[in-house]
Order: C-alpha cells, then structure tokens, then sequence
C-alpha cells in the first residue's frame, strides 16, 4: 500500500508532459474576410518559431495543404499567422489547420461559412 501511495503522489507532483496539440492556445477568427490563426500567450512563445503550417479539409484528407516555413519565423502571440491569407477556405467545409513550431504543434478546427458575402467560421473541440 505504501508503494502505490508513493507512486501516485510522484506522478501527481510530475504533472503531464508538455506534448501534444495546444488547441486551448489558439485563437481562429475572420480579420478583414481572412481565416486568422493566432496563438495566445507571450512569456512561453518568446523563443518558439513556427516551422510549417499544414491544412486539411475535413473528408479530404489528399486535398492537405503543407507549407514550410523556411527561414522559420517567430511567433508572435495575438498576430495573425502569416501564411494562412494564401489559402482558400472554402464556405461549407470543416478544416484542421496545425502550426509546427520546434517543440509543439498548435492546432485549430473550425467551420467555414458565408453569411452575405462576408466569411465566418465557428471554432469546434
């Protein structure tokens, strides 16, 4: 009993490893009829520069687009990312856009839509 009590509280002092997707940090929206990514936060992002930027239509996965960043630029939280205003997103779609940085992978899924002629997308888990 005591070496199981010694493991979870090990394992609750460690915490989870900082890996994965970090949709909880981004921040998707229409800046003048433009899907706009940005990432949230400034003291963690300071030395982080986004590598690619990769989208993927929902239901049509070959229709991925990837394009590398190269030199790689830096984040710049609150900014939209550069790069996204060459893509068409198409109105009716649901997309997965993920921005690769050395160390992690910044991840937004929405759905596009027009309502009149201006652009609007809904954010979804």
């Amino acid at each position: 009993m005591k070496k199981i009590l010694i493991v979870l509280t090990t394992m609750l002092m460690c915490g989870c490893p900082d890996g994965g997707n970090h949709s909880s940090y981004t921040y998707t929206q229409v800046v003048f009829n433009q899907v706009c990514m940005s990432i949230r936060g400034v003291d963690r992002l300071q030395s982080e520069q986004i590598s690619s930027i990769q989208i993927t239509k929902e239901g049509d996965p070959a229709a991925a687009h990837t394009q590398l960043i190269n030199p790689p630029e830096p984040v710049e939280p609150g900014k939209c990312i550069a790069g996204l205003n060459q893509f068409v997103f198409e109105p009716g779609s649901a997309y997965t856009v993920s921005v690769a940085t050395q160390d992690k992978e910044y991840v937004s899924r929405f759905i596009v839509w027009k309502q009149n002629d201006d652009l609007m997308i809904k954010e979804r888990d």
